[in-house]
């Protein structure tokens, strides 16, 4: 009515009759004024994992940037997720300083539509050089914003070793194996930190040096560090993170080493 954008979602129930799967064809009666953006099929008596995946080829977090607008935020908002994990590289021309701003002020709208919800940020795999200096970034954002970090660019040497172990289709994408490799290792990652959050160095063990990887984010005043409540005109960092620290630490961690 007011000429503007809007998101709108519903639920259509079908019932199972047959044992094969039911076909669903979505149309738009009228492609001026409603756009289809996605199904997510669903079935109610066997609840699971669903993991839906918000891309488009060859874009970097300023294209993203351009899509701040309240039906699109509203879109965001309404796949209400339990865990976001963000993981763009940088376009030509968009590096280092532009890209730490670029991902920034993505992040900023991520946050505002989904306020609450965890997020990590996820490096790259090592296909191209730039990676690794995007890695640095993404370290960098994630300790001043208080997010979740999964560094991939370190677990190859370069693109060259990738293709070497047979993880490799192209210069960018994975064959079967690589997709596999990946995924499993960044399962084992969300895995490991779920039940054993107190192990900081992801080992498999609660250990003294956990301890010492702590103390060194609370001595550089980092949002990792912030563990407990704060109260009003409570500082950041005080003594009851550290006592919030502890009790992490007093909780089983019985998992063996995560790695490839």
């Amino acid at each position: 009515p007011d000429n503007e954008p809007r998101h709108a979602a519903t639920t259509i129930a079908i019932p199972q009759t047959t044992p094969t799967p039911t076909r669903v064809v979505f149309t738009s009666a009228d492609e001026r004024w409603i756009h289809i953006n996605g199904a997510d099929m669903l079935d109610a008596g066997s609840p699971g994992f669903t993991m839906l995946r918000v891309a488009r080829g060859g874009a970097g977090p300023e294209d993203f940037i351009l899509s701040d607008n309240p039906a699109a935020n509203d879109q965001l908002a309404a796949l209400d997720p339990d865990l976001v994990i963000v993981m763009l590289d940088s376009n030509v021309g968009r590096v280092g300083p532009l890209y730490e701003d670029d991902m920034n002020a993505y992040l900023a709208i991520v946050q505002a539509a989904l306020p609450g919800v965890p997020l990590i940020l996820q490096s790259h795999h090592p296909a191209q050089s730039r990676h690794d200096d995007e890695s640095s970034t993404l370290l960098t954002l994630a300790r001043h914003r208080a997010l979740g970090y999964i560094n991939l660019a370190d677990t190859y040497d370069d693109l060259a070793a990738m293709r070497d172990a047979g993880l490799m289709a192209d210069n960018i994408h994975f064959t079967l194996e690589g997709g596999n490799t990946f995924g499993d290792l960044v399962y084992d990652l969300l895995s490991s930190a779920a039940r054993c959050p107190g192990d900081l160095d992801f080992n498999g063990q609660i250990e003294f040096f956990d301890l010492l990887a702590y103390l060194n984010d609370f001595d550089n005043n980092l949002p990792s560090a912030d563990l407990a409540a704060n109260a009003p005109g409570q500082p950041a960092l005080d003594f009851f993170d550290v006592l919030a620290f502890f009790n992490l630490l007093e909780q089983p961690c019985d998992r063996p080493p995560v790695g490839l």
